[in-house]
């Protein structure tokens, strides 16, 4: 399943372009597959909260106060954007290069925008 799903995915990457990701996956669900992912897309990751085996290193809830740790984390570092998601790996928040928050309910629009400004017009969304 994961195989179908990251050649599905390396399908609309940008092809030759080089992308670093710090992830902050709260020591949740997605603290292995999150990673394996991206780095089988070829994406660099910046390992935050990863380790399954710990406590959450913050408040899980996706609000902009409980973001304050990941984003002391990520001081010194250079990436392109990371990503925190919450236990269950079912919500996304994106923290940008200068440290603005784009909160979930941005992140799949941001994504159809995308899709529909290459042309591709089949975009499905819950």
């Amino acid at each position: 399943m994961l195989k179908n799903h990251i050649s599905l995915c390396k399908k609309i990457l940008l092809p030759g372009r080089e992308l670093v990701v710090a992830l902050d996956a709260v020591n949740g669900a997605g603290s292995e597959i999150i990673p394996r992912a991206l780095e089988e897309f070829g994406v660099k990751v910046i390992h935050i909260a990863t380790d399954s085996k710990k406590p959450f290193p913050h408040p899980p809830e996706p609000k902009e106060e409980n973001f304050e740790w990941t984003k002391e984390q990520l001081k010194d570092k250079k990436y392109d954007f990371a990503a925190v998601v919450d236990p269950d790996a079912d919500r996304l928040v994106l923290i940008d290069e200068k440290g603005d928050i784009v909160f979930e309910e941005l992140t799949v629009a941001l994504a159809v925008e995308s899709f529909l400004r290459e042309g591709k017009s089949d975009v499905v969304v819950n």
